[in-house]
């Protein structure tokens, strides 16, 4: 989308840095189930909106780039069955979950429109680049 930055000027939720930083502390497999439940949450975003047309977006890109998250939960998806979620684990899924919620919250009161999506498309950038680093992390740990 066109001028996505890093600042939410609409958007009363903050990103949810506490959650990424707990994460990055356990173990490498709980990265991955991590890694798969949020973009499964970007992934309801856009279904659950189903308006991303209002977005001020290059349709073309923004359609390769849904289909490129798909993808991706698709390949983690038989890496995380084998995997035991714990407790703190869904804890931390959980606030997740309802932050994805807020978005979406969100883009319902600004009726899809062009500025919520901008707001929006930009957290999610801030969670595709923290994703990115944690799936570095994950791949360098040895007991995967």
């Amino acid at each position: 989308c066109k001028d996505v930055g890093r600042h939410h000027v609409n958007l009363n939720l903050e990103f949810p840095s506490r959650l990424y930083s707990h994460v990055t502390q356990l173990q490498a497999k709980a990265h991955i189930v991590f890694i798969l439940r949020t973009l499964k949450n970007v992934m309801r975003l856009y279904e659950k909106s189903g308006s991303y047309e209002k977005a001020d977006c290059d349709q073309q890109k923004l359609q390769i780039f849904i289909l490129d998250i798909h993808r991706q939960i698709t390949e983690l998806e038989p890496c995380a069955t084998k995997i035991v979620t714990t407790e703190a684990n869904k804890k931390i899924m959980k606030k997740m979950e309802l932050h994805f919620k807020g978005l979406i919250s969100h883009l319902k009161n600004t009726d899809y429109s062009a500025s919520g999506w901008k707001d929006v498309a930009g957290m999610i950038l801030q969670h595709l680049h923290r994703l990115d680093l944690l799936a570095i992390k994950t791949k360098l740990d040895p007991s995967l």
